[in-house]
C-alpha cells in the first residue's frame, strides 16, 4: 500500500508513468529518463526482496520456490486489473477462498498432501478372491 501511495502521489511516481509512455516528453520536462528507470528498477528489486523475506517465513528456501506461486500471482493481477491496487486486493481475496484443488498443509513444514480418494486405498498384491 505504501508503494502504491508513493507512486501515485509523488513526482517520482508520475515520472515512472511518464517514462513508460513518452520518454521524449519527460526529457523535455528536464528529467533524465535513464535515472528514472534506474530508480524504478531499484524500487522493484527492493519490493521483491521484501516479498521474498515474507515468503521465507512460510516455507523453506529452494531454487524452485516461485513455481508454486507464479500462476496464482498472475491470476490475481489479471483478475484485479493491472493499474488498481484495490482490484488486486479483491482479486487476491477471491482467489484465496477455499479451493479443493490446492494442496493442504499436513502440519509438517515442507510437505504437502493432496485431497484424493485414491490416496486412502491400499493396494493388494496378488489376485482378489
Amino acid at each position: 500500500m505504501g508503494v502504491q501511495l508513493f507512486l501515485t502521489h509523488t513526482f517520482f511516481g508520475r515520472a515512472v508513468l511518464a517514462v513508460a509512455q513518452d520518454q521524449l516528453a519527460l526529457r523535455l520536462m528536464g528529467v533524465n529518463p535513464v535515472r528514472v528507470k534506474e530508480l524504478a528498477f531499484a524500487l522493484s528489486i527492493a519490493t521483491a526482496g521484501v516479498a521474498g523475506a515474507f515468503l521465507i517465513v512460510i516455507q523453506p528456501v529452494q531454487p524452485s520456490i516461485g513455481r508454486e506461486y507464479i500462476g496464482l500471482v498472475f491470476a490475481v493481477c489479471v483478475l484485479g486489473g493491472m493499474g488498481s491496487i484495490w482490484g488486486t486486493l479483491i482479486g487476491a481475496l477471491v482467489l484465496a477462498s477455499p479451493n479443493p484443488s490446492r494442496p493442504l498443509s499436513s502440519g509438517r513444514r515442507g510437505r504437502r498432501r493432496y485431497p484424493s480418494a485414491c490416496c486412502s486405498r491400499r493396494s493388494r498384491s496378488g489376485p482378489r478372491a
